[in-house]
């Protein structure tokens, strides 16, 4: 969910990593301790869906994402 963030422009400082959605308390206290390398993490997992979804270009599932789920959550209903 970090990759799909639009609301937050960087992570600067420790309040930023409070008001991130989808992250459990463990990894808010990651967040906290490595603020200044957060925005390298959010553009890997952005890189990592990218590539996700180029290599599963042709599949019926190709790593689709929804803004209001959780990345590669229950996406599929049926």
């Amino acid at each position: 969910y970090l990759a799909k963030l639009s609301s937050v422009g960087s992570i600067r400082d420790e309040e930023t990593c409070e008001r991130l959605r989808g992250l459990i308390q463990r990894q808010v206290q990651i967040c906290k301790r490595s603020v200044e390398v957060m925005d390298a993490v959010r553009r890997g997992a952005q890189l990592a869906i990218d590539e996700c979804q180029f290599q599963f270009r042709n599949r019926r599932w190709n790593c689709s994402t929804l803004e209001t789920m959780p990345v590669f959550g229950k996406i599929v209903t049926q």
